[in-house]
């Protein structure tokens, strides 16, 4: 939930409507048909359809107000519900996100990757979950929308969360989302083709990859695969501590003696630090 108050402070906008001085949003969203009551509706400009013309839905749905650009107000006309106006919704969303994550003191994990990375945010948030009041990122929300979005689930008992970020469309895509989840550890999957026809290259890929680790704290930590010969160099891109992962016996972490189970998963040896563990997992590949 998040307060009248944050959403304007966060998003410098202005109201058009009346809504109480201490109205809680039960959530944001930026498509109509997940708009739930008490919803707060952000209606963003896209290449193919403009989520200003959903507005009416968002209020049929319950919303109980919609962010809209001012240049759009002449065309929604008496839209039946409260209208926060600002100049641009997709700004003022990662605005309002950035806002928000400066409230929390939390542990935040990004990952990236060309593959995997929806799977591995799945099985890290799994594992801080045993222990910690855990928020992951739903879906594959990684994107200039979805990450704000997830950053929006952050409440005041969270203490970790697991985000992705970035799906590898421009160089400085993931600087910028970045800037906003401000994550203390980053993990990186592998550099791989998918997205290279958009891309260019492999190289291109990693140049964005690589801005995940740029963005760590000195203090933070870089996980990198160190079996993928594009991943592996990134460690001289930050200056947070570097962790490498894999199967190479230079791997701070690696996994030898694998073995697998079909249907009922994997098994291998997992070692670190002189210690040798026998772990089984229920996952394929």
């Amino acid at each position: 939930m998040i307060r009248i108050h944050d959403v304007l402070a966060g998003t410098q906008g202005r109201i058009s409507g009346a809504l109480p001085e201490q109205f809680l949003f039960t959530d944001v969203v930026i498509d109509s048909r997940k708009v739930s009551p008490g919803a707060l509706f952000v209606a963003i400009p896209g290449a193919v359809t403009d989520g200003h013309a959903f507005v009416a839905q968002a209020r049929e749905r319950g919303a109980a107000a919609a962010l809209v650009r001012a240049d759009r107000l002449p065309a929604l006309g008496d839209a039946g519900l409260p209208l926060l106006v600002v100049d641009d919704t997709l700004a003022a969303l990662q605005a309002l996100a950035s806002y928000w994550r400066g409230f929390f003191d939390v542990h935040m994990i990004g990952i990236t990757g060309s593959i995997g990375k929806s799977s591995t945010k799945e099985v890290v948030a799994a594992v801080t979950a045993a222990r910690f009041r855990t928020v992951k990122s739903p879906g594959n929300y990684n994107s200039e929308t979805g990450l704000p979005l997830s950053v929006l689930r952050i409440t005041p008992d969270t203490e970790v969360v697991v985000l992705e970020l970035g799906g590898a469309y421009a160089v400085g895509e993931i600087r910028q989302l970045s800037s906003i989840a401000r994550q203390n550890m980053a993990v990186v999957t592998n550099v791989s083709y998918s997205h290279v026809a958009r891309m260019g290259s492999l190289e291109a890929i990693a140049e964005t990859k690589v801005e995940i680790v740029e963005a760590l704290p000195p203090d933070g930590v870089a996980i990198l695969n160190y079996d993928d010969e594009r991943v592996r160099p990134m460690a001289a891109r930050t200056s947070a501590r570097v962790v490498y992962y894999g199967l190479d016996e230079a791997a701070d972490v690696r996994a030898t003696e694998l073995e697998s189970h079909g249907q009922r998963g994997i098994a291998f040896t997992l070692e670190r630090g002189g210690r040798r563990d026998r772990v089984q997992l229920p996952l394929l590949g």
